[in-house]
């Protein structure tokens, strides 16, 4: 009613990750697609940067890496334009996802300490305790038990400081596969 098409498109990406996590990816999609057409209707890049890292996440968990792959670039490239660390750090982590999703284990690595550089840089203790967390599972995963310990435990008290009792108990998990 309002008009307002910048608030428009935020509440269809919004409605579009409610979807997206309730496992309604058609849904999910047709709220992106709309939320972009607004975003680039105003010129809001953070939004359409958005929107890419959205999709490539619905990408990611039907199994298309190759679309999520082409999605979280397109919306990296925004973000390094923009210089926006934290997400060009998310973005980092979910490509290293996918690269360990397609049993790309160095590769995916990479990704990750990318991340954890430049989560350390902003000084970003969650995102910290992620990307260490997902090391612990690429050493894990080739079969470096002592070394995806020690990045689990690190983790373990990471996410104990930001308070986050969900990741302290996977880590505990984590922690009990890699022993």
């Amino acid at each position: 009613e309002l008009g307002d098409d910048h608030a428009k498109a935020s509440c269809e990406a919004a409605l579009a990750e409610v979807a997206r996590k309730q496992g309604r990816f058609d849904e999910a999609v047709m709220r992106l697609d709309r939320a972009a057409q607004e975003f680039a209707t105003v010129g809001e890049e953070s939004g359409v940067a958005r929107v890419f890292h959205l999709a490539g996440t619905i990408a990611a968990q039907r199994g298309d890496y190759s679309k999520a792959v082409e999605n979280y670039e397109a919306s990296l490239a925004i973000r390094e334009r923009m210089g926006d660390k934290a997400s060009i750090a998310s973005l980092l982590s979910n490509l290293g996802i996918v690269a360990e999703y397609r049993g790309e284990y160095d590769h995916s690595r990479g990704f990750h300490e990318r991340a954890l550089a430049l989560r350390t840089e902003i000084g970003d203790r969650r995102g910290i305790a992620n990307s260490v967390n997902n090391l612990g599972m690429i050493a894990f995963l080739q079969k470096r038990y002592p070394e995806a310990g020690e990045w689990f435990a690190k983790s373990l008290l990471l996410y104990r400081e930001v308070g986050d009792a969900w990741h302290v108990a996977l880590c505990f998990e984590n922690l009990g596969n890699a022993t």
